[in-house]
């Protein structure tokens, strides 16, 4: 029995339960309650999904999911589980008001703040989440956006030192029925996941639970209100009772003392605090340097750096209720051997303009009621730097001219130079303004220029003492539905200042290998080196990063158009293969189809190559590029990301069957038990599956036999248990997976059987007992087409005998593909937690489950060069 108590009042009678006041609480009582049993304060938070907003019999009630998640953990937990569902508020609202003291909902309830709350609660072992619902509506906003504005709610509890779950956004009629909505939904559940198996993980993250595995949406379903988007009052019963089993194991007393140190002893980034005044000293201690009661034979002087500029210095995020510096990243990245200091002074809202006028300022305010100084005074106050990054100008755009602009942040960085201090200058920063006028607007003109000038300031012989010129445009170009950015489309996100902070640290890295730390002690002028990454005018010499891993894989590079000798001709639907077509220098890809082949020329830059409008350059102005440099994106096996890397830092590699990365999907190696075979086990190969055959094989009837007839299936004797790499560790041949099922659906998708699966464990398997799944070894860039496409039942098909035929089943196959929404064939971008994300040839970007998809191996192109 769950009795219910009101915040601030006297407790409720059962009679009333519907009708309870915002935040309220259940509490475990009863003789149900053993008597040892730990007692924990957990608390629901979201929206009216969490409230349990119900519409009964045209009467406004709430049946919350608390109180049968109360009742379901007796009585091995006495449970008080605190309940604040704010109906109809959007996730970005809720990061809004994360301290206010009272919020009204949108049918006048009165709640508080997630940060207001767990203050108020005090002492909460653990917070469920579930939000997003009502951003979802909003069909301005997209996927990315919204999932990091959810994830800042669970870093604004990582940062009280108190554990979450993340709840996905519940699925509901608008899934079903909009193609639009449903992409959207998936891409923020997705990234929810992605993001909660990994950096969520390390902050405090417990678990991921996927609401639609525990309560489905059904328009039969007795578990979902008439509305088609809130739960009955029988649906948020059953959605409690569900999550019980999947939240016990952390309640239990050893488990939930272990989750709640990790999370308070944590060294949590400043990325996760209120912030206070400037400048904010953020040291970085090397976990092997002496502690100060300890002596050491040889001690490095410590690095000072300084970080000035507005709210993207200060790391903005969540509408300034959290603060994630690009400081922290950087230095972790530059110098994880070494004692750091990281000073940062990040005054959000004020402009270049201002903080020139303001420089000698004893105390400056800014938009979110911080305090700073002037970087005249700072430099005073906090004596000498090693170097100062200065990153401003983007509250000027639009206000002030380019040349009064570049002017005042020409005058901050004299201002160190004339101290004695080396700085870095950084251009403003793209955002969503100057990325949408595509440099018509006013204010992609203004930030164009003023970026030129400071770029032309910068490698003049008048600036000595500056150390580096950024293009910040390049490091962090502006993506509409991009984690890196926040939903206002002008600060970078938690993850954005992450990336800037690891990409930014290479160059540097390069000055201080090439100089040694000495040169940034101010003692003689250090020479220019520019950046500009992808107008590739300039290049930056080999230097020694700071810390390798053994092996990797390339995830993304940037790479230009590429003319291509196309090797054949592949109409899906058909299967056979065509005469092959000529070279092409950049057709229209929808009307290739699906062409396989090698490249026969990149366009690319190359040395000496001569090109028009190289950036600082005015307009019909040619260059010549001097310098060319390759930065990749490597995810490492276990699981870490490195960004830019220079490609020169890498070497190719050909690893063992027994290595692997995370998200491959994987089983258990299979045995080869063939007939007559005596002596040791041996095993099949972990290659990829088998390829399409490009041209039709013989049959007694001479028809082709169609490529669902040849692929493999699971009935053929192969493991049925499905499972994708969490993390690897190559040193002891460690890996740990989860397994998604038992067996594949007939549909062909991974799904969960039960409640309990909602959530599968990670388990530690040896490399050795685990091979590549032979159906699903997609790998990142394989061409893949799906299966629906060419699988129709009962068709055979013969290759065409003349022109007129090729011309005809090529015109069929077109309309066929514009018929469906678009064409079939596409390139993996990534692996996803059992799932597989493809760009298709109209650069539609999609979902899918690995069996609907089939991978076209080298062999196929081998076939297709015998042909």
């Amino acid at each position: 029995m769950a009795s219910t108590a009101a915040m601030d009042s006297s407790p409720s009678s059962e009679k009333d339960e519907l009708e309870l006041p915002l935040l309220h609480c259940f509490v475990a009582t009863g003789t149900a309650i053993a008597s040892d049993a730990p007692r924990r304060r957990i608390l629901a938070y979201g929206d009216s999904l969490t409230a349990g907003f119900c519409d009964s019999d045209g009467e406004l009630r709430f049946s919350p999911y608390g109180k049968a998640l109360c009742e379901a953990l007796a009585p091995s937990i006495a449970a008080e589980i605190w309940v604040c569902g704010l109906s109809g508020m959007e996730a970005a609202e809720m990061a809004q008001a994360l301290d206010c003291r009272s919020i009204e909902d949108c049918v006048g309830r009165i709640g508080k703040g997630l940060r207001r709350t767990l203050k108020d609660v005090g002492n909460v072992d653990l917070v469920l989440i579930m939000a997003g619902t009502n951003d979802l509506g909003d069909d301005d906003l997209r996927g990315a956006p919204i999932a990091i504005t959810v994830q800042a709610l669970h870093t604004a509890c990582h940062c009280e030192g108190v554990p979450t779950v993340v709840l996905s956004v519940p699925a509901n009629e608008n899934v079903q029925k909009s193609q639009t909505y449903r992409k959207r939904w998936e891409r923020v559940n997705a990234l929810l996941r992605k993001w909660s198996e990994s950096n969520g993980r390390d902050d405090g993250v417990c678990f991921f639970v996927e609401t639609a595995l525990l309560v489905p949406f059904s328009e039969d379903s007795d578990l979902w209100d008439e509305d088609g988007l809130h739960l009955t009052a029988a649906g948020s019963r059953h959605l409690g009772t569900s999550l019980a089993p999947l939240v016990l194991p952390l309640l239990d007393s050893a488990a939930s003392l272990d989750i709640r140190a990790a999370v308070g002893q944590r060294s949590k980034p400043k990325a996760v605090t209120r912030g206070g005044p400037m400048p904010e000293c953020l040291p970085m201690l090397h976990p092997s340097t002496p502690s100060s009661g300890s002596t050491s034979t040889e001690s490095a002087p410590k690095v000072r750096l300084l970080f000035y500029g507005d709210s993207l210095t200060a790391g903005y995020y969540a509408f300034g209720n959290l603060f994630a510096p690009y400081a922290e990243a950087f230095g972790s990245n530059l110098f994880p051997q070494r004692d750091t200091e990281l000073w940062v002074c990040g005054l959000s809202g004020l402009t270049a303009v201002s903080l020139a006028q303001k420089k000698g300022a004893e105390k400056i305010r800014d938009a979110t009621k911080r305090t700073g100084l002037g970087l005249q005074r700072l430099l005073d106050e906090h004596g000498c730097f090693d170097l100062v990054f200065i990153m401003l100008g983007t509250n000027d755009l639009g206000k002030s001219e380019p040349e009064e602009i570049a002017a005042a942040i020409q005058e901050l960085h004299s201002v160190c130079h004339q101290a004695g201090v080396p700085t870095v200058v950084m251009s403003v920063p793209q955002s969503k303004a100057t990325f949408k006028s595509r440099g018509l607007g006013k204010i992609a003109k203004c930030h164009d220029k003023v970026n030129r000038l400071l770029h032309n300031w910068a490698t003049g012989t008048s600036s000595a003492k500056v150390a580096l010129f950024v293009d910040t445009c390049a490091l962090m170009p502006f993506e509409e539905d991009s984690e890196l950015w926040e939903m206002d489309g002008l600060h970078f996100s938690r993850a954005g200042s992450q990336a800037l902070g690891a990409r930014l640290a290479p160059l540097v890295g390069y000055l201080q290998a090439r100089h040694g730390i000495s040169s940034f002690l101010h003692k003689f002028p250090l020479p220019v080196e520019t950046f500009i990454s992808l107008a590739g005018l300039g290049s930056v010499p080999d230097c020694n990063l700071a810390h390798q891993r053994l092996e990797g894989k390339v995830e993304f590079v940037l790479t230009g158009d590429v003319r291509v000798d196309w090797l054949a001709q592949v109409p899906l639907q058909s299967g056979w293969s065509a005469q092959k077509p000529p070279s092409s220098d950049g057709c229209s890809e929808d009307s290739l189809l699906f062409l396989i082949g090698e490249a026969e020329c990149s366009s690319r830059w190359a040395l000496g190559d001569r090109l028009w409008g190289a950036e600082g350059a005015e307009e019909g102005t040619l260059a010549e590029v001097c310098g060319v440099e390759t930065f990749v994106d490597v995810r490492w096996q276990d699981d870490a990301l490195s960004v830019r890397v220079p490609a020169r830092e890498l070497q190719l590699c050909n690893p063992d069957a027994f290595s692997f990365f995370p998200s491959e999907l994987v089983c258990q190696r299979l045995i080869d038990d063939s007939a007559g075979s005596v002596g040791p086990l041996s095993f099949r190969s972990a290659g990829a599956p088998p390829p399409v055959s490009l041209t039709p094989p013989a049959s007694a009837s001479g028809r082709g036999l169609s490529p669902a007839e040849e692929r493999p299936s699971r009935r053929d004797g192969l493991s049925a248990k499905v499972g994708y790499v969490v993390r690897a560790d190559p040193a002891t041949r460690m890996v740990s997976v989860r397994w998604l099922d038992d067996a594949v659906s007939g549909k062909g998708e991974l799904e969960l059987k039960s409640v309990e699966k909602a959530i599968a464990s990670e388990e530690e398997w040896s490399a050795f007992d685990l091979q590549i799944d032979p159906e699903f070894g997609f790998r990142l860039g394989d061409a893949v087409i799906r299966c629906k496409d060419w699988e129709e039942e009962g068709r055979t098909l013969s290759p065409p005998s003349s022109q007129p035929e090729v011309a005809a089943a090529a015109a069929a196959l077109a309309k066929a593909v514009a018929e469906a929404g678009g064409p079939r064939v596409g390139q993996v971008l990534s692996l996803e937690a059992g799932k597989v994300r493809v760009r298709w040839l109209d650069g539609a970007v999609s979902v899918h489950g690995p069996r609907e998809l089939y991978r076209v191996g080298d062999d196929d192109e081998a076939s297709a060069e015998d042909e």
